[in-house]
């Protein structure tokens, strides 16, 4: 059997160095997406339910008997996450229409373009939510 020349050995390690590489970043790169994406409210609560299961020790028996009232406050949850978010976006526009009067013409049009980017950033992130979901 032939021994490996040093320069084949190097291109051999740095081949599986390389793939290793590659391999870590795209393992890193979907991570950090999976993180930056914010999780649905009804994920949260889905998420708070099955924590007070865990550390309550709940029984099936007793977590069925009281899903009902973490359903009600499920509902509850999601109907202020809405409206804050309305809330959000109210104030949002209002201070956009306070500072234009003290805006050019040119800044206006760039708010405006802000604005359509952030609402298009928002209705991805619904549609983005609602396959998830």
């Amino acid at each position: 059997m032939k021994w490996m020349t040093k320069s084949k050995l190097s291109l051999y390690i740095a081949v599986i160095f390389f793939a290793g590489a590659v391999s870590g970043g795209v393992v890193a790169l979907r991570k950090a997406q999976a993180k930056s994406q914010t999780p649905s409210m009804e994920k949260v609560c889905h998420k708070m339910q099955d924590r007070l299961k865990v550390k309550l020790g709940l029984t099936e028996q007793q977590f069925e008997t009281i899903r009902p009232i973490l359903d009600r406050r499920t509902e509850e949850i999601q109907k202020i996450h809405l409206r804050t978010l309305q809330d959000i976006e109210a104030a949002i526009r209002q201070s956009h229409e306070e500072m234009a009067q003290y805006l050019t013409e040119e800044q206006k049009q760039k708010l405006e373009e802000m604005q359509a980017e952030r609402r298009e950033w928002l209705g991805k992130r619904g549609k983005r939510r609602d396959r998830q979901d």
